[in-house]
């Protein structure tokens, strides 16, 4: 303690606290004068240190021993119930511990009149009193000691009733329980500088946080079993360099978690996004190498060195210059060996039809709505575009939907096809594509193969997969989107009410006099037209309505049945609801 103290500055200040120690406790507590003495003592109390309370003692006993005589000072600590015969013992070791020091060439300072630095003052003891710190059980009102003790503090201690997360004890007394006498706050933080290595680090959870670019870990720092530090992020590189190394490989530079501006990184990343896009439109999760072949291309250029961001940037701003390309992927080190076959000319980016050019996406998602082939045809132009060619899918599909075709047939049939998947590549290599129909035309291919008549609607087209048929087509207009479908039908303007009022001009409103000419109201498509009209001219409300028959025609007023003759039952021509305009 004194010689942490001589270090610290506060060497007069422990040198009265420790002489203090050594002794028994110079204030006394008679037991039929116990309030009078705690009355009495409590002018020395501080409310952060049963130690510090030494120093006020001593500083009020220094000052009235130069103004009383000897009597009058042994009369004077009888009536402040102070030991006369031990305050004299402490200024006797305090005077020795003073010589000792002189011996040792140590000057010894006044102490001072002013406010004490506590701080320095408590490191000071509490690098003797080590073993001694404590944390509050926040359950109980005990604290938790070195090697598993339990204490509670003193019920004579200022610290008593507002007890802190931290203490140190200078003596542990055991009577009814194990007490902490003379205690003090402490901050965990003093203890961890001044146990050095006595303390003990256990780190967990190492793992890659993006915006500090480096590899931390959580550290947990126990003395004597008392846990100072809880969960304190550490760089776990200087812990553990090799495990660094490779998590900052593999979260960093595999797998893209990193905000960097080296331009190598940026390339690569674009590259294996469009290898990866080769994998959703072929279909398939065997084209791109796996993690593990990026990490041993990584593995084979970064020095054993680099175990954060920091220490690549240092690293690779003076290799760059010796050879920019060193981290640079190519495709051939993307590609999987046995990928080789897959051509990126067999899955276009775009669908073409006369004047018009439809963007093409792709997507592997089993069992979504949007899984395969996606055409994106703009509303204004859609009831232009026509469902020729859309039946023979792109290239890169269109052996999967051959073979889908062939096992749709009926057994008798399919028996002179077998095996499949040879006779659907030799009826693909017959096939001149997007001339007629895919269906007739394969029919037709079919039939010159085995001899035997095949006819177009032997085909069950609703046994093919999704993913084989034609491309589903979503139709947008400005920022809006609209469901997408997997049939033609689907798409065109007679089929889908909304389409067909934003693709076509709304009727006019009749503006005339009298009743509008004629007695029905008809607009080719099946939207609900509407009419204008104020009940003053006379015209019945029910005229103002109109039903939209699937079929293509519309009735006015509260007519049950379709212009088509289909009856009202048939669920394949029911008529939207209804639409009222004043």
């Amino acid at each position: 303690m004194v010689l942490e103290a001589e270090e610290r500055g506060c060497l007069a200040e422990v040198l009265v606290i420790t002489s203090a120690l050594s002794i028994q406790d110079p204030r006394e507590r008679p037991t039929d004068k116990q309030q009078q003495a705690q009355a009495a003592h409590a002018r020395f109390a501080d409310k952060e240190s049963d130690f510090l309370a030494f120093l006020n003692l001593w500083r009020h006993l220094r000052e009235r021993q130069r103004e009383l005589s000897g009597n009058q000072f042994r009369r004077l600590c009888r009536e402040e119930f102070l030991n006369y015969l031990r305050v004299r013992e402490w200024q006797d070791i305090h005077g020795q511990l003073k010589q000792v020091l002189r011996s040792m060439d140590v000057e010894v300072p006044r102490l001072p009149e002013d406010a004490v630095d506590t701080r320095s003052v408590h490191m000071s003891l509490l690098a003797g009193l080590l073993s001694h710190i404590g944390l509050k059980d926040p359950d109980k009102h005990e604290y938790l000691g070195g090697r598993g003790a339990r204490f509670a503090i003193f019920p004579g201690s200022s610290l008593f009733k507002k007890q802190p997360r931290f203490v140190m004890a200078a003596e542990l007394v055991e009577t009814s329980k194990l007490w902490g006498r003379m205690v003090g706050r402490i901050e965990p933080e003093w203890a961890e500088e001044l146990a050095g290595d006595i303390v003990k680090r256990h780190h967990s959870e190492p793992h890659w946080e993006r915006k500090r670019g480096a590899v931390m870990a959580f550290e947990r720092v126990t003395l004597y079993g008392v846990p100072i530090v809880v969960q304190r992020k550490v760089q776990y590189g200087r812990i553990d360099p090799a495990l660094s190394r490779e998590l900052f490989i593999r979260r960093a530079l595999v797998e893209g978690d990193w905000d960097t501006r080296h331009h190598f990184f940026h390339d690569n990343r674009k590259l294996l996004e469009e290898v990866e896009d080769l994998e959703h439109r072929a279909r398939r999760r065997d084209i791109v190498v796996d993690d593990e072949a990026l990490f041993a291309f990584y593995d084979r250029r970064v020095p054993e060195t680099v175990v954060s961001a920091a220490h690549f940037d240092s690293w690779w701003k003076k290799e760059q210059r010796t050879d920019p390309a060193l981290l640079d992927f190519t495709r051939d080190e993307l590609i999987n060996d046995g990928a080789g076959d897959v051509s990126e000319d067999d899955y276009p980016d775009v669908w073409r039809q006369g004047p018009f050019t439809f963007p093409l996406t792709y997507q592997f998602e089993p069992g979504s709505a949007a899984d395969g082939v996606t055409a994106h045809i703009p509303l204004k132009v859609l009831n232009q575009v026509e469902a020729d060619g859309f039946d023979w899918q792109i290239p890169g599909l269109r052996d999967d939907l051959v073979t889908a075709l062939i096992r749709s047939l009926p057994k008798p049939l399919r028996r002179s096809f077998v095996p499949v998947p040879d006779n659907a590549a030799r009826a693909i290599a017959g096939l001149v594509p997007y001339e007629g129909s895919l269906v007739d035309a394969l029919a037709a291919e079919l039939t010159r193969m085995a001899g035997e008549r095949v006819p177009a609607n032997a085909f069950e087209l609703d046994r093919s997969p999704t993913t084989c048929a034609s491309p589903s087509a979503r139709w947008t207009a400005g920022t809006g989107r609209w469901p997408r479908t997997r049939t033609w039908s689907g798409c065109e303007p007679s089929s889908n009410p909304d389409s067909a009022r934003r693709s076509r001009p709304r009727p006019r409103a009749w503006r005339g006099r009298g009743s509008p000419p004629g007695t029905s109201v008809r607009w080719s498509g099946p939207w609900n037209a509407r009419r204008s009209v104020p009940r003053s001219r006379g015209i019945p409300p029910w005229w103002t309505r109109a039903r939209a028959w699937p079929c293509g025609s519309s009735t006015p007023g509260p007519s049950s049945a379709p212009p088509c003759g289909r009856a009202p039952a048939d669920s394949s021509c029911s008529p939207s609801p209804p639409r009222r305009s004043w």
